[in-house]
């Protein structure tokens, strides 16, 4: 078991929960007694309930457990405000402590930026080949990644013949078997709005999700809202579904496959209607006051 790094939890009880069990592994004698006393607690019980849930965590726990990890400035500042993220119980709060994290993950990403040539972005297979091989549980052989993707060896060998050309890719033996790996291990692809490359991508995979519509309900999942909105507003609802994509990165990042399947996530949204002039606004107004006026008259 790896020492869980603060920086890959969005919720704070389940970080320390998977901290004391990695403590655990390591020294099968560590207990709630012991992790009491060296936070300098005199009651187990308190740390005990902390971790089931029970108890919050109070700025004092979180002082001494900061000491007792000798967590840097940069872990201590995401620890605290995964403390307030975690505990706050006000929508307001909790969306800003989500975009300071946000903040501080973006600062110490190990996300590599390419800037793959126009032919990247004309299938959506190069982005998910790439993806699968920064795993590090599966064969990365063309008959193992075909399996996995149900797309003909042929298409995948062409694929990764590509990605080696672009310099994302390189192939080897091993054990008597061809395959394949990446010196890459988390990427990201530039967000060039207007790019034509770009639209290729998208749309490609919104076909892909509209051709996914028979699959079974528990492997795809489709959501539509409508939403007047400004153009103060358009902004904010921009930034809010970019803290959304952060935090799932975050949230379900991982370097093995295991039992998991690779899903494609698509976030859009766009505009269905034109603005309203400000003469029709106040026409409308005109009208309706002139209808109460009736409406007195009558009366």
């Amino acid at each position: 078991m790896k020492k869980p790094s603060v920086f890959e939890y969005l919720d704070i009880v389940t970080f320390l929960r998977d901290d004391f069990a990695y403590r655990k592994s390591v020294a099968p004698n560590f207990s709630y007694e012991a992790w009491a006393s060296e936070l300098g607690f005199q009651s187990r019980s308190y740390v005990r309930m902390i971790l089931l849930g029970k108890k919050k965590i109070s700025d004092n726990f979180a002082e001494y457990y900061i000491k007792a990890c000798r967590m840097n400035s940069k872990e201590a500042e995401y620890f605290l405000i995964l403390l307030k993220y975690s505990q706050t119980g006000r929508l307001e709060e909790r969306q800003v402590y989500g975009e300071k994290l946000m903040q501080i993950l973006r600062s110490v990403s190990q996300r590599e930026i390419i800037n793959p040539s126009a032919e990247f972005y004309s299938r959506t297979l190069y982005s998910r080949l790439l993806t699968l091989l920064g795993f590090k549980d599966i064969q990365t052989s063309v008959s193992s990644l075909s399996e996995i993707l149900v797309v003909d060896p042929m298409e995948v060998q062409k694929a990764l013949e590509l990605l080696e050309q672009l310099g994302l890719a390189a192939a080897n033996e091993h054990q008597g078997v061809r395959v394949w790996q990446t010196a890459l291990g988390k990427y990201t692809v530039p967000s060039q709005i207007g790019s034509a490359d770009l639209m290729k991508y998208h749309e490609g995979s919104l076909m892909e999700a509209i051709q996914a519509f028979p699959q079974s309900k528990e492997n795809r999942y489709y959501k539509s809202l409508l939403v007047p909105l400004s153009p103060e507003e358009v902004d904010q609802l921009k930034q809010l579904v970019e803290t959304f994509c952060s935090e799932q990165l975050t949230r379900f990042q991982s370097s093995y496959l295991a039992q998991r399947r690779l899903f494609q996530v698509n976030l859009n949204y766009y505009a269905v209607s034109q603005p309203l002039a400000d003469t029709i606004v106040e026409s409308d107004v005109s009208l309706s006051e002139e209808k109460c006026r009736n409406f007195r008259q009558l009366s």
